[in-house]
């Protein structure tokens, strides 16, 4: 269930905030695990209407193109991407303000990774991988149209092979959550995590 990546073993420093950087394909469960561990969480912004449920400030941050375009041209974000015509991305300013006294995380691809390992050193990667069917299954039960998933599915096999960039790659089986769950509590509060330092 978990894989320890002892290749990229840094040394982490617990006298100041962690970032816990969480990525997977769309379905795997990323972020309704990590919630259920943390709870600040560096907030995403998103262009795309607001789904049934979704509240402002904590499943996303909604904004306008022109905000964003706005924010972007000024240096103010970390990343911007965009799926399905919609842009996604983080603000400086809420990476930082959320890492200004204790330790966070942030759910992002592995574009994001890239781009948000390189402002904050003082992290920690974990990866969510997920059998394919169980990632359609897990969409379909919150509700995303079929035509969105198979577009999402698309990049499926790619976003795998980036797992091994991770610091640990946790495969979330379907039905298992109470184990995945244990599993990055294990993680984050010290009992697999080998890649912390003093």
């Amino acid at each position: 269930m978990l894989t320890v990546n002892t290749i990229n073993h840094r040394i982490i420093d617990k006298s100041k905030p962690v970032l816990y950087i969480i990525s997977g394909p769309s379905g795997s469960g990323k972020t309704s695990n990590i919630r259920q561990v943390m709870n600040n969480e560096v907030v995403s912004f998103t262009t795309r209407p607001r789904r049934d449920g979704e509240v402002e400030g904590f499943d996303y941050v909604f904004t306008t193109v022109e905000e964003v375009d706005r924010m972007e041209a000024s240096g103010e974000l970390v990343e911007r991407v965009t799926y399905d015509g919609n842009s996604y991305g983080i603000s400086k300013d809420e990476l930082y303000g959320k890492l200004a006294t204790e330790d966070a995380f942030v759910v992002v691809d592995y574009h994001g990774f890239q781009q948000v390992r390189e402002l904050y050193e003082n992290y920690v990667s974990i990866f969510f991988s997920i059998d394919v069917e169980d990632a359609r299954n897990r969409m379909l039960e919150r509700g995303d149209k079929p035509e969105v998933i198979e577009g999402r599915l698309k990049t499926y096999e790619t976003e795998l092979k980036n797992q091994q960039h991770y610091d640990y790659v946790i495969q979330n089986e379907y039905g298992k959550q109470a184990e995945t769950v244990q599993t990055l509590k294990d993680i984050i509060f010290g009992k697999n995590n080998q890649s912390k330092g003093a």
